[in-house]
């Protein structure tokens, strides 16, 4: 991910950035999985000129970048509401499973606990979603 601004000299100096990685590395860029976001204060002319002299895709945002949201503004129980849907489709195919208490426990140490555990280590969670977290584990 690269920040800059909306500047022609930038785009040079991503292209060339972008472009001595793929030497040193020996991968070749894949220039249809790039994309590019500008702030709202950029002229559509220079966003149009900066994309098509990059030769990628210009998007209004990302939604994930790493599994992870690219933007969290102040709702963030919505933001990762992905995590508790995730968690919830894993609680009821386990449901239908005949599984002793200690079976539950070893589902729920082992898988629950590690969903959101990738995002947590980048952002810092409420305390209220942590908790409702929490109960739909415990009602399993």
């Amino acid at each position: 991910m690269f920040y800059a601004h909306a500047s022609l000299e930038a785009c040079d100096e991503i292209r060339d950035v972008i472009e001595t990685y793929g030497r040193a590395s020996g991968q070749l860029i894949n220039v249809s999985k790039i994309s590019v976001i500008f702030s709202k204060n950029v002229l559509e002319d220079l966003k149009e000129e900066v994309s098509s002299l990059l030769g990628v895709e210009m998007v209004a945002s990302h939604e994930k970048y790493l599994g992870l949201p690219t933007y969290v503004g102040r709702k963030k129980t919505a933001t990762f509401q992905y995590i508790k849907d995730n968690l919830a489709k894993k609680l009821n195919t386990w449901k239908g499973k005949m599984l002793s208490g200690v079976g539950k426990d070893i589902l729920i140490l082992v898988i629950a606990q590690a969903l959101p555990t990738y995002a947590m280590s980048v952002f810092q969670f409420i305390k209220i979603f942590c908790k409702d977290l929490e109960q739909m584990c415990a009602r399993f």
